[in-house]
């Protein structure tokens, strides 16, 4: 493996790579570093080995091509020559498409994808993350639509995507059977996303993405273990009316969510709890402008059965616990991290299942009430760096 990091004057020289570079090499990773796209393209060409790539952040590449270039087929009104030039142009040679499972291209603010079939080449890929890449796919937002478009290979099973839009990301998801972990973030223009051809997926990350309202088609997936959701605003949840059998068909998809990790108060109502029957953990983190649970919110907290870990982490405004704290039977672990507004416990207390309590830079009234519980086995109260350990 070698690894190339903030070196802004590094440049290959124009010589034979085979003679400098370890042929061997299965991992590469150049970051903020001065070499540009043909030098790029001349080493990679050199190793035969290589299964894992990772280029982010070198402002001497301007462009990306695999395979064969683009053509004709794309609109004339938009000129792409500047990332044409020679020196800026990166290119993946064909051999590689065969051999590489993880591509990590990240902090390029002008690279743009110059191909006609996208990723579909990449018949290995198994890990794709392209993020802090706003015009990466610039060209694909100008051809017609078409239902039978894809832009990745069905191999992908690890997934990271920033500036999406509905369009663009419809394309990108529209082949993706194996895919399992999914993450987008940082898409202001994205207002809806549908799932319904990522059968595998089992975890889902969306974050940033302020005018995201709906998750269509999400009924069919069953296979979900692991969602975050965090700044999005405008997204709700979809409950449609129960069928007779008191089942919320809509709620489908989180039937075996076993960890939850969320920043809005809202997903705690009577529909989702009940539709998460197989939840063990819980994160309520970076909360903005929540203050308390609610009354209801209380209550249907409850119905989290199968809950065994439950953490409050970085919610500055936060100043109580759900009063119905102590009826979560099921709770082993309980954390409160960088909640400096909770003064004390709920009035109530904690389960009487619980057997482990994690405190840190929290206020001093909590901490000294934390730290005179009895009956927790073990009681972990973080004072500045020194950790007081109560047993």
């Amino acid at each position: 493996m070698l690894v190339i990091m903030d070196c802004p004057k590094f440049f290959l020289p124009a010589y034979s790579y085979n003679q400098g570079v370890p042929s061997l090499l299965k991992k590469l990773v150049i970051q903020e570093c001065g070499i540009n796209g043909k030098q790029l393209s001349d080493l990679l060409l050199q190793l035969p080995f290589l299964y894992f790539l990772t280029i982010g952040s070198c402002p001497k590449i301007a462009s990306l091509a695999v395979g064969d270039l683009i053509t004709g087929n794309f609109s004339s009104s938009t000129s792409y020559n500047h990332y044409w030039t020679i020196d800026g142009l990166l290119h993946i040679p064909l051999d590689l498409l065969n051999r590489l499972e993880y591509l990590c291209i990240q902090d390029f603010p002008d690279l743009v994808l110059l191909c006609n079939e996208g990723f579909l080449g990449f018949i290995s890929l198994k890990t794709l993350h392209i993020t802090g890449c706003p015009h990466f796919f610039s060209i694909w937002t100008e051809k017609e639509s078409s239902d039978s478009w894809s832009l990745l290979p069905p191999s992908i099973q690890d997934l990271m995507v920033t500036h999406m839009d509905n369009r663009l990301l419809s394309f990108i998801l529209s082949n993706l059977t194996s895919l399992s972990t999914l993450a987008i973030s940082r898409s202001p223009g994205l207002t809806s996303i549908i799932l319904h051809s990522c059968t595998s997926l089992e975890t889902f990350i969306i974050e940033k993405c302020a005018r995201l309202s709906a998750l269509d088609s999400m009924g069919s997936l069953c296979s979900i273990k692991h969602m975050r959701i965090f700044e999005c605003p405008s997204l709700a949840i979809p409950c449609g009316p129960s069928s007779p059998d008191g089942q919320n068909k809509d709620l489908y998809f989180l039937l075996h969510l076993e960890k939850l990790e969320i920043d809005n108060a809202s997903f705690f109502s009577t529909a989702i709890c009940k539709s998460l029957p197989s939840l063990q953990h819980v994160v309520f983190f970076m909360a903005k402008n929540v203050r308390s649970f609610t009354e209801e919110q209380d209550k249907v907290i409850c119905h989290l059965t199968s809950l065994h870990i439950l953490d409050f982490c970085y919610c500055s405004d936060l100043i109580s616990l759900p009063k119905e704290l102590h009826r979560l039977s099921s709770v082993k672990k309980l954390s409160i991290k960088a909640c400096p507004g909770i003064l004390s416990l709920p009035e109530m207390g904690l389960p009487a299942s619980l057997q482990e309590l994690y405190v840190s830079n929290c206020s001093t009234e909590l901490k000294e009430q934390c730290r005179k519980i009895k009956n927790v086995r073990c009681v972990y109260v973080l004072y500045q760096k020194k950790r007081c350990v109560y047993v």
